[in-house]
């Protein structure tokens, strides 16, 4: 009993920070997503499937993860370093 409740506190507190990632990724790059109308559902796909493919690095650089958008391609990529 005491060990499913650690288990459920400890997934709950990682769900709340990765909800929390996303929004202030979202806060710090809105005037980004704005200029490349990427406030659609298909560039919100696009994004959300970045985070996704990339969530390692996103759960260490939270907010801070740069993401690169091709246009041509209609991608986007993690920028390297």
């Amino acid at each position: 009993m005491i060990r499913s409740f650690i288990r459920e506190t400890v997934y709950r507190q990682g769900y709340d920070r990765a909800l929390l990632d996303v929004k202030e990724w979202f806060d710090r790059h809105s005037m980004l997503l704005k200029m490349e109308r990427l406030y659609s559902k298909q560039g919100i796909d696009l994004l959300l499937n970045a985070l996704i493919e990339n969530s390692e690095r996103f759960s260490v650089e939270g907010d801070e993860m740069e993401l690169y958008y091709n246009k041509n391609e209609k991608k986007m990529k993690c920028m390297k370093e």
